[in-house]
């Protein structure tokens, strides 16, 4: 399993789509099986629980996670990711199992199911994409500088498998299956940051997923720092903006048609002392606010539509050099640090 098929679903969901590699075997099944019977056959051959602690295990190690880090990224992960494949085990199951019969098989499937399964997977892609982006944005609150460096790399990444895997069930869609392929190939290994040190604490406690008001204010701190990043002409600027006012204008009609539940959720959950049933009601508000994720995964994609080919291009060569500059000016650091300690004079018995 690659380190992207892992991050792009906060690690697990895409995971279960695209195990790299022929995919196993599966049992022969006469007839039109139940749904849990597909689950079960799915789960033989891509075990959630394995992929999960797999993805944890790859987390830990690309971004030297402490062991406070770690267990926040375990209860993360498992909870989020179970949540929502129980939400979507209807669409999800079987769909998993298509789609592993088709790369075992190595071949594109014929275009009309390559219309039925392109449908599918983008309706699917559509909402973990949401889950992710939420997922990625509070889990970022827990990392150091030197590991954001390693996340910030990543993120792009990330948005370039989405990217991929839109173009490529797109094309299903439409009938034309060209390959078998999910992801696009691997970035290239010496465009890799470092890994960062391991931080002695962690620096805070990650911050809930924005809700209402500050929901909508994230989503126009996104929208500056996307003009930015990009150099967006007054043009485009126009365009982003427009399109955070309709986003907002949806987002606050949610919140104040779902205001008494948001407002019962979180005070539940704040007074609930029971770390199980606290877990319980996080999950329950997920999927409350599933529908504002979804927002601004839309808002996220539209944007991605703006910028022209040499924007793009600018953009990714100033990430590439920031993460070299980071981390050679990190490494430095450590080194004079060390340097530091061993010119440091020592203590005598006579001290």
């Amino acid at each position: 399993m690659t380190q992207r098929s892992i991050l792009a679903t906060a690690a697990a969901i895409l995971a279960l789509f695209a195990a790299t590699g022929p995919a196993p075997a599966a049992p022969a099944t006469k007839g039109k099986p139940s749904q849990a019977k597909v689950k079960d056959e799915v789960e033989r051959i891509w075990p959630v629980d394995r992929i999960l602690k797999t993805a944890v295990d790859n987390l830990s190690t690309r971004y030297n996670l402490n062991d406070e880090q770690r267990a926040f990224t375990n209860e993360m992960m498992v909870s989020r990711v179970k949540a929502f494949l129980h939400d979507h085990e209807a669409e999800i199951w079987p769909l998993i199992k298509d789609l592993t019969q088709i790369q075992r098989k190595g071949e594109a499937p014929d275009p009309d199911n390559a219309r039925v399964l392109g449908k599918r997977v983008l309706e699917i892609i559509e909402e973990a994409k949401a889950e992710i982006f939420s997922s990625n944005d509070e889990w970022r609150e827990i990392l150091t500088d030197e590991q954001k460096v390693v996340h910030d790399y990543d993120l792009r990444e990330m948005t370039k498998t989405f990217g991929q895997m839109e173009k490529n069930f797109t094309q299903w869609k439409a009938g034309k299956p060209e390959s078998t392929g999910i992801f696009p190939p691997p970035p290239d290994p010496k465009n890799q940051p470092a890994i960062p040190p391991r931080p002695a604490s962690t620096p805070r406690v990650a911050k809930a997923t924005p809700k209402g008001a500050d929901f909508t204010s994230s989503m126009a701190e996104y929208v500056k720092k996307f003009i930015a990043d990009y150099e967006l002409t007054a043009g485009q600027i126009e365009t982003a903006n427009s399109i955070l006012r309709e986003i907002k204008l949806r987002a606050d009609g949610y919140t104040k048609s779902h205001e008494q539940e948001l407002g019962a959720i979180k005070a539940r959950i704040v007074s609930e002392t029971d770390l199980k049933e606290k877990k319980k009601l996080t999950v329950e508000q997920g999927k409350l606010t599933r529908p504002l994720q979804q927002l601004f995964a839309e808002l996220k994609g539209r944007l991605d539509g703006i910028p022209e080919k040499a924007q793009r291009d600018r953009f990714e060569e100033r990430g590439t050099r920031r993460t070299s500059s980071k981390a050679t000016a990190n490494k430095a650091k450590r080194d004079d640090t060390s340097a530091q300690s061993q010119s440091d004079p020592k203590p005598t018995d006579n001290d």
